[in-house]
């Protein structure tokens, strides 16, 4: 982390993100467990200071991937819309120059 990327988001913020995910996801079974344990270390990687776009970009992927199997929520082939209606919150988060 440069000095210019010092800035980091309060402690636990994205382990809180997806604990908060998976309690309000019942549409989720076992069969989705190693995706939660994936989105859950990157989480972790995240709080302690590995704030990396390739580390972002695979939680959003894996988080979209586990929305998509919400009943009714899929958006189809035809390019429809976002599986979900609120954008993702990464704070003070600036891209590696």
């Amino acid at each position: 982390m440069t000095a210019e990327t010092s800035e980091t988001l309060e402690p636990g913020r994205w382990v809180q993100s997806v604990d908060e995910f998976e309690a309000a996801a019942t549409w989720l079974t076992g069969v989705d467990q190693p995706q939660l344990i994936a989105l859950r270390s990157i989480a972790e990687a995240l709080d302690a200071g590995s704030f990396q776009a390739a580390l972002i970009s695979q939680f959003t992927l894996i988080h979209r991937g586990l929305l998509a199997r919400k009943p009714g929520e899929k958006a189809g082939g035809s390019g429809g819309g976002a599986a979900y209606d609120t954008a993702m919150d990464f704070g003070v988060w600036k891209a590696d120059a």
